[in-house]
């Protein structure tokens, strides 16, 4: 069954992350063909579980997978990135108002469209930063495939959100190691070395940090102008 292939290649992945990061997919549309098969099972345990739990705990349920998804909407592949608003309270607020029918719609937003997006956008800023400073030897396509191979733990671990009181702490540990997978997978995909890879992630990401306190600053400033 081809979506159990995908699990067993994401499992491969974390086990042994530079060794399972060694072949790369070949073109952009193989990476992300290979991240959506991955999604299935993952977002069909996470409905199961989170109806069974949701019966279970009722609201405690409810504000603890709240927090969760707010995590997982600070994820951008294999990190966290604190400058990106928190999404805990719109998950809690969510559930409040709709039931846990609006996190399952909330988390198939997630894996399904924004997480993907995210995937692509910091995959070009990876790419870019890993020309800029030479270590950046392949094409795009090798660069999506790694941040795939990077997120794959995150996306097989999905459903782990669901699980009152000790989901949360796992699922930290879980982003912690898809950042062990992702500095690999780059550095294979690159054929450079991982401090250089750990390098163009940490780069990539001040990056992002810096232009997006401008825009933001800029944006803030000019509201205030309007005002006054």
């Amino acid at each position: 069954m081809t979506f159990v292939k995908e699990v067993n290649k994401a499992l491969d992945i974390m086990q042994n992350p530079g060794k399972g990061t060694t072949k790369q997919m070949k073109t952009t549309g193989d990476s992300l063909a290979f991240y959506y098969r991955l999604t299935i099972i993952p977002l069909v345990l996470f409905i199961v579980l989170g109806a069974i739990f949701t019966t279970l705990f009722g609201n405690t349920f409810g504000q603890a997978i709240g927090f969760a998804l707010g995590r997982l909407t600070n994820t951008l592949p294999a990190s966290t990135i604190p400058y990106m608003p928190t999404g805990s309270g719109l998950a809690s607020s969510l559930y409040a108002s709709f039931g846990v029918y609006s996190v399952i719609a909330y988390s198939i937003l997630m894996l399904w469209v924004i997480l993907p997006i995210l995937l692509i956008i910091f995959s070009v800023f990876y790419q870019g930063v890993g020309a800029f400073f030479g270590t950046a030897s392949k094409k795009l396509d090798a660069t999506v495939s790694a941040a795939v191979y990077g997120i794959a733990p995150i996306v097989l671990f999905f459903w782990i959100t669901t699980i009152p009181f000790i989901g949360n702490a796992i699922f930290t540990i879980i982003l912690l190691w898809s950042l062990i997978v992702l500095i690999a997978a780059l550095a294979n995909a690159h054929r450079t070395t991982r401090l250089r890879a750990f390098a163009t992630i940490v780069l990539t990401e001040v990056f992002l940090f810096v232009a997006i306190s401008i825009v933001v600053g800029v944006i803030v400033s000019l509201a205030v102008l309007t005002i006054i």
